[in-house]
């Protein structure tokens, strides 16, 4: 019986933890894909802002998500920079525009699901 009620607590917390995670990474994505909207335009780019953004939600990344896809967020990251530096307008929307494919690639895969449990 109490193995029974420990495998029902593990379950539980498993679950729980995962819809947690899924909730969280939707949110801090979300919030990151309308900061790159905002401050990425074609008239203004305040880079900095977005810079920062990227560096509070890098650790929450690094944790819950595949390595690879960290690594191509970043090089999506250095891309913006780059155009955003070079006052290319061209250059900065199809860097803006690939970094939101890639963020919205990372919520359709942080999304909770069974899979993503078990």
């Amino acid at each position: 019986m109490k193995t029974l009620i420990c495998a029902i607590i593990v379950l539980c917390s498993v679950t729980l933890s995962t819809v947690f995670v899924a909730i969280c990474s939707d949110k801090l994505l979300s919030d990151f894909n309308d900061s790159i909207e905002i401050n990425l335009r074609e008239e203004s780019s305040n880079i900095d802002e977005v810079k920062t953004k990227c560096n509070r939600l890098k650790p929450f990344l690094i944790l819950f998500m595949c390595d690879k896809d960290v690594e191509q967020l970043e090089m999506y990251m250095e891309d913006a920079i780059n155009a955003a530096r070079s006052n290319d307008i061209n250059e900065l929307i199809s860097a803006k525009s690939r970094l939101q494919l890639h963020i919205e690639q990372l919520r359709r895969q942080s999304v909770f699901s069974i899979g993503a449990i078990f």
